[in-house]
Order: C-alpha cells, then sequence, then structure tokens
C-alpha cells in the first residue's frame, strides 16, 4: 500500500534519483535547501519503504504553487501522482492557501488529464516556457484551482 508523507532531508537521493529519470537535473545542495523551507512542501509516496514518486508545493501568502510531480515511468498509471496531489492540495488548505496554481507542459497529456480531473482549469499560456531534451521550446498551460 502506498502511503504519502512529508519528505526529509533523508529522502533526497531518492528524490534526485526520480528527478533525474523524469526530468532531467537537480543538485541535492538546492533540493536540501527545498526541503528545509518554511513554505516549500516536499511529499513522497512510499510502497513498502521504496520511494516510488513525489511532489513539492510552495505555500506563502495565500497562494500556493505546485512546482513538481515525479513518478518514475515503471510506476506510472497506479495512482501515485493522484495521491501526491491529493496531500498538496490538503497541505495547501491547512495552510490557509486561497488559490493554487501550476504550470504543465501542454504536450504532457497525462499530467493535464490528472489536473483536470482535480478541477483545475486553464487560464493562460506561457510560449516557449519549457526546453526540452531535443533543445526545442514547449509551451506550458498555466492552470488555477479555487481551494476556497
Amino acid at each position: 500500500m502506498i502511503k504519502i508523507r512529508q519528505a526529509t532531508v533523508a529522502d533526497c537521493e531518492a528524490i534526485l534519483e526520480i528527478e533525474k529519470a523524469v526530468f532531467g537535473e537537480e543538485t541535492e545542495e538546492t533540493l536540501e535547501r527545498a526541503i528545509k523551507s518554511p513554505t516549500f512542501k516536499y511529499f513522497v509516496a512510499v510502497d513498502e519503504d521504496a520511494i516510488v514518486g513525489y511532489g513539492a508545493v510552495n505555500i506563502m501568502l495565500g497562494e500556493a504553487e505546485i512546482l513538481t510531480i515525479a513518478v518514475p515511468e515503471e510506476n506510472r498509471r497506479n495512482g501515485i501522482a493522484s495521491l501526491v496531489l491529493e496531500k498538496m492540495i490538503e497541505r495547501a488548505k491547512k495552510d490557509k492557501a486561497e488559490k493554487l496554481f501550476l504550470e504543465v507542459d501542454i504536450k504532457n497529456k497525462p499530467a493535464i488529464e490528472l489536473y483536470r480531473k482535480f478541477k483545475f482549469q486553464e487560464i493562460a499560456l506561457r510560449e516557449n516556457y519549457y526546453k526540452r531534451k531535443d533543445g526545442n521550446y514547449s509551451d506550458a498551460k498555466i492552470m488555477f484551482l479555487n481551494l476556497e
């Protein structure tokens, strides 16, 4: 059974492995600083002591922004991203955020479907926001969820 808990510095190595597999680079120093930050909340999905996904949300001044949700290819389509997203929404509400924002690559159809399932609305488009591995750029949808 998968459980979601707040990440600790001890989880950095596993988070970095997932980060590199899914997105590319993140430095351990940057990640440790973020996990220790009072406004950044990292959550990990744990299955029998193995971290199988994670997410990060920044919460401050009545607003929250989902920074990332990552699940390795071999663990996708098992509801892990949904569980992580639920936990981040729950924490944003607990910390009195009224609005939740995110950016998502317009080519990431599974992520867009996930956010729509949670009632996020598309509010804008950022052109050439993500640099892809092939050197080209991709647009980002900005999505919003009212937490009130």
